[in-house]
């Protein structure tokens, strides 16, 4: 086995060591953990909800005890019981399958015949479903842990006999009124077990009182529904059993017996009727025909709103509602058993450790997010779509941990000896070629690659006459400050800097590093060139330094790039044809009074705006080239007189030319064509003349 090899293996295997290390914490400390794997959940949710104007479901209707019922009716303590009553009777005449009050009747009413008429209307119906709560024991408030269960006597079949039940304990009970809770078809309790973030994500099936096991509301409709008893609900390693006429329905539960809520939708995923508009009878005969009615309040004066993954203010009403469909309908959620978890995040811990420790940056980065995008995805769709809650925050957390430490022992070895490598290149080659160089050492060697690239070149205009007059301390302080501000741009675009003439920079764009845009990469960062060194001139006014005016040629072509020189001494640059003709530009430029021209091999690949200015055949160069100068800058009137000059120009309309370029007369190239074109009307070129004007000058 090789070096590289094993010390790969080495930093993987420390790495996936640190990883299930990692994991172990996880469940010593477990809630930071769970409580952002819950809002990631929470997150999923509402990834898959419906749309808020998916019609709700007709099956199971809410009668709302909302805003408006509360405006019309008064304020609800003082409704008097025989609202409810009528209520019931209204919907029994209508034929509603089961009636569930989310409604507390606790103390007896001050009038007795309103209590009567509750206790009648409900007995009368046969299929009224009451509520209980079971409230914490308090002594210093009086309220005592109960030694009997005075619900058990008055309602036998609302609880249920389910030995070593694991659900929630409760110590004592509160529920309607002993007349009312004997006439109830049966009890269910409506207590909310929100997560410890307040958030309402699941629900215990059961609370175990006294030797008795009651079911939340919703659950209870459900069983009273089906003809459930104690004899058909077992109890079966991670889910509860219910038999049924076809078989039974199996319902995943956590150790606590806690149901996680599908809930159908936001507020409102079923149908909500005002509890008025109910009493006063305004809803068409047989709308509750065979349907399950839940009787609560939305009204936010009561304070039966809660906090759900799909709502921060939900009434618990439907939450029970959403309990009782997922019955109905058997959609439930499980989660990922233990031993899959540790396995899931055991792989990631793998494969996070490998790729840090076997591939190069940033491909072990790239390999190790890769690893958690695919957990993310399939904890977030596919596994979500069957009813799976993947955890995702502690596979991502062993992962992480497995990575970190893969690549610190990665940095104390093999990074080591390239940071060697680094400091004796680093000192005359520039920092992205040590990259390469680092990354390909075949690249150290001499000669080099053929590569279309992109050539900058920028000089500062008559600047000779201006440097003799300055001290050369002066000199070099003046020229360090600009050259420094001119490089940052360039490496800003992703350029390369090649060289310093004096007062002149060679860049190239698209090399070491491959980059596609590398022709407008070179454009915008010639033009940033221009606005920087207006800024520093504005400094330099104050400072009474000289004002300088820098110009630039730019063009794009095959070159051949890599290093030059000897074994000794190499030098990372560019030869070619296109870097001369970049070169020649550069001093185009003063022909045409412009400070930023481009080739038309630039101005075709880099998709910048531009004018075209002439075509021009360059000292030393057989064929002419179109130049371009950047008019994002420009008045677009300015750039379309110059169009329409250029083209009477063409058109040999000498006359007419002139006086479009004499529109604007700031124009520099304007101006210098204006000229030749009353020079050609003295003096006309040839008839075989074909437009090229030949610049003599370098």
């Amino acid at each position: 086995m090789s070096k590289t090899s094993k010390r790969t293996l080495l930093g993987g295997g420390i790495g996936f060591g640190l990883g299930l290390f990692a994991l172990l914490t996880s469940h010593l400390f477990p809630a930071p953990f769970n409580a952002l794997e819950a809002r990631l959940w929470d997150i999923r949710c509402r990834l898959h909800a419906p749309p808020p104007e998916a019609p709700p479901v007709e099956d199971v209707v809410i009668v709302d005890i909302d805003t408006r019922s509360l405006y019309k009716l008064g304020r609800y303590h003082q409704w008097p019981r025989s609202y409810h009553a009528k209520l019931i009777d209204l919907l029994s005449r209508d034929g509603a399958l089961a009636v569930a009050f989310d409604v507390l009747f606790i103390d007896p009413d001050r009038f007795p015949e309103e209590d009567s008429s509750l206790v009648r209307a409900t007995r009368g119906a046969g299929n009224v479903l009451h509520c209980l709560i079971f409230p914490e024991v308090d002594s210093l408030n009086f309220l005592y842990e109960m030694t009997q269960d005075p619900y058990l006597p008055l309602n036998p079949s609302s609880s249920y006999l389910i030995p070593d039940a694991p659900f929630p304990l409760r110590l004592r009970a509160e529920g309607p009124f002993p007349a009312l809770a004997r006439a109830a078809e049966g009890l269910g309790f409506v207590d909310i077990f929100p997560d410890p973030d307040g958030v309402v994500r699941s629900v215990p099936l059961f609370v175990r009182f006294l030797g008795r096991c009651y079911a939340t509301l919703g659950l209870k409709v459900f069983l009273d529904l089906m003809g459930i008893n104690s004899e058909d609900i077992e109890l079966l390693p991670g889910r509860v059993a219910f038999e049924l006429p076809d078989g039974p329905l199996e319902v995943p539960v956590d150790r606590e017996g806690r149901m996680i809520i599908n809930y159908r939708g936001g507020f409102r995923s079923f149908r909500y009727i005002s509890y008025y508009d109910v009493l006063k009878g305004r809803v068409p005969e047989g709308f509750f025909r065979d349907k399950i009615v839940f009787v609560g309040s939305s009204a936010p004066g009561l304070m039966d709103l809660r906090s759900t993954p799909l709502s921060p203010k939900f009434p618990g009403v439907e939450i029970h509602a959403n309990v009782l469909y997922d019955l109905l309908s058997g959609r439930f959620f499980r989660t990922l058993g233990k031993g899959r978890s540790f396995v899931l995040a055991a792989l990631a811990a793998l494969v996070s450790g490998l790729s840090a420790s076997a591939l190069r940056p940033p491909w072990g980065t790239f390999g190790t997010m890769a690893c958690f995008g695919l957990l993310l995805y399939f904890g977030f769709f596919p596994s979500f779509s069957r009813g799976v809650w993947m955890p995702v925050v502690r596979p991502i957390w062993a992962g992480t941990v497995a990575y970190v430490g893969s690549f610190a022992h990665r940095l104390l070895t093999e990074e080591r000896e390239k940071r060697r490598i680094k400091e004796a290149f680093g000192t005359y080659v520039s920092p992205l070629v040590v990259d390469q160089l680092l990354s390909h050492p075949e690249l150290a060697e001499l000669g080099g690659r053929r590569a279309v690239l992109t050539v900058l070149f920028s000089d500062l205009a008559d600047f000779t006459p201006i440097s003799e007059e300055m001290d050369p301390e002066e000199l070099v302080a003046f020229l360090n400050e600009y050259l420094t501000e001119m490089t940052e741009v360039v490496l800003r675009h992703e350029g390369t800097v090649d060289k310093f003439e004096g007062d002149a920079i060679m860049a190239f764009f698209g090399a070491p590093l491959p980059l596609p845009d590398h022709p407008a990469r070179a454009v915008k960062a010639a033009l940033e060139m221009q606005r920087s060194l207006d800024s520093l001139r504005r400094r330099w006014a104050e400072e009474g330094k000289p004002q300088v005016r820098m110009r630039i040629g730019i063009n794009t072509g095959e070159v051949v790039v890599g290093n030059m020189g000897s074994h000794k001494k190499m030098d990372y640059t560019v030869m070619g044809d296109a870097v001369n003709l970049a070169a020649r530009l550069e001093g185009v430029n003063k022909v045409y009074r412009t400070e930023v021209l481009m080739s038309g091999s630039t101005y075709e690949s880099s998709g910048v705006t531009a004018r075209e200015i002439d075509i021009v055949r360059v000292k030393g160069k057989a064929q002419a080239v179109r130049i371009y100068e950047p008019s994002e800058d420009l008045p677009p009137e300015v750039v379309r007189a110059y169009e329409e000059g250029l083209k009477l120009y063409r058109e040999r309309k000498w006359d007419e030319a002139a006086s479009a370029f004499a529109l604007f007369p700031e124009d520099g190239p304007a101006s210098v064509m204006r000229e030749r074109c009353l020079a050609f009307l003295r003096n006309p070129p040839p008839q075989d003349w074909d437009g090229v004007w030949e610049i003599a000058q370098k």
